[in-house]
């Protein structure tokens, strides 16, 4: 069992073993899932959007390709370059990403929506923060603008945990090793190559239920008008689904 580190997502996040070992979640998981969820948010054209977390911007280049004005931001500075590139490679017009905490303020003009996707949440030891999170992505959507936040669904995991799994993905090999501890969702990571140990990282995430992140979004200000169970929309069941996706839209 490794060391549990308070911050684990910055450093993690910022190798390239991070987006080697979850390249299956690709551009096309991204469009299908964002392209579903525009047909039921309906966001007019040119709607200033923000993806909180943004990583390496694959859902920002599906809002962009809407039509969508696009403000991308995540702790990571290699990912936040990689999406710059990217955007400029693509000529994507009038789409943004710069390094930046969610734990602070945003400013600037205020967000037609926001989207916080692939469980780019939960990753503090207080559960205060998460709530300021929330406040601070509120304080910046105009009234009535929709916040998407789509989130781990612990149950089903819960029952299968402890998991060890063994991985090779672009010339690296990961052991990894995904246990509960203290109300989170740990998982021990081992990198190697050719049999060379390389680095040994955890991800941490809290085990939120349903009812918890409702409540969340409610102490904020957010009214929830529905939830899915899966990217494709499907309801959620609390005995089976892989997700907790929230529609949820700001006081007026």
């Amino acid at each position: 069992m490794l060391e549990n580190k308070a911050e684990w997502f910055s450093d993690w996040f910022d190798t390239p073993y991070y987006h080697a070992l979850y390249s299956h979640r690709n551009d096309d998981e991204a469009q299908s899932f964002i392209s579903r969820l525009l047909l039921e948010i309906q966001l007019p054209e040119n709607s200033l959007v923000a993806d909180i977390a943004c990583g390496k911007g694959r859902h920002s280049r599906t809002l962009a390709s809407h039509g969508l004005r696009v403000r991308g931001y995540d702790l990571s500075p290699s990912s936040i370059a990689a999406a710059q590139h990217e955007a400029k490679q693509e000529s994507m017009v009038d789409t943004e990403f710069i390094v930046h905490d969610m734990r602070l303020p945003y400013g600037g003009e205020p967000w037609d929506s926001a989207f916080n996707l692939f469980t780019s949440f939960g990753y503090f030891q207080d559960e205060a923060i998460d709530h300021q999170v929330l406040e601070h992505i509120v304080n910046q959507l105009k009234p009535g603008a929709w916040f998407v936040q789509d989130y781990l669904h612990a149950g089903p995991v819960m029952n299968a945990l402890p998991q060890y799994q063994q991985q090779h993905q672009q010339g690296w090999d990961f052991d990894c090793r995904k246990y509960q501890q203290d109300g989170c969702i740990l998982k021990d990571i081992r990198v190697s190559q050719n049999g060379m140990p390389i680095g040994e990282f955890q991800e941490r995430v809290q085990v939120y239920s349903l009812e918890q992140l409702l409540g969340l979004h409610a102490a904020v200000g957010l009214e929830t008008q529905a939830v899915w169970g899966d990217y494709q929309g499907g309801p959620f069941r609390a005995e089976s689904s892989p997700r907790m996706v929230l529609l949820s839209r700001k006081k007026m």
